[in-house]
């Protein structure tokens, strides 16, 4: 029989603590950098020390951490807001969007 492997009692979804969490999710996302030039440039490195800095003006948004049961290290990030879009025809509707 093969092992099974329990996630949820690996790891733990939570929402963002801004007290607790902002450095570690810097570094977090420092270490995940896609796309960097010789400059040091990308997309994960333009939050100017603000982890909610892309979903922050949203009137609905959340941002979750994922997080290590056994030594509480981040090990995950996502973003997520919902906003009002307006089509071409001018109807309106509601757009959730995860970053």
């Amino acid at each position: 029989m093969a092992d099974t492997y329990n996630i949820e009692s690996k790891v733990v979804i939570r929402e963002f603590d801004e007290d607790r969490d902002v450095k570690v999710v810097g570094k977090l996302e420092r270490n995940c950098e896609i796309g960097t030039t010789k400059k040091g440039l990308s997309i994960f490195t333009n939050i100017m020390s603000d982890p909610l800095s892309r979903i922050r003006f949203y009137p609905l948004r959340i941002m979750l951490v994922a997080e290590l049961v056994e030594s509480s290290e981040l090990v995950g990030v996502v973003r997520g807001c919902i906003k009002s879009v307006q089509t071409s025809s001018g109807s309106l509707f509601k757009m959730g969007c995860i970053l």
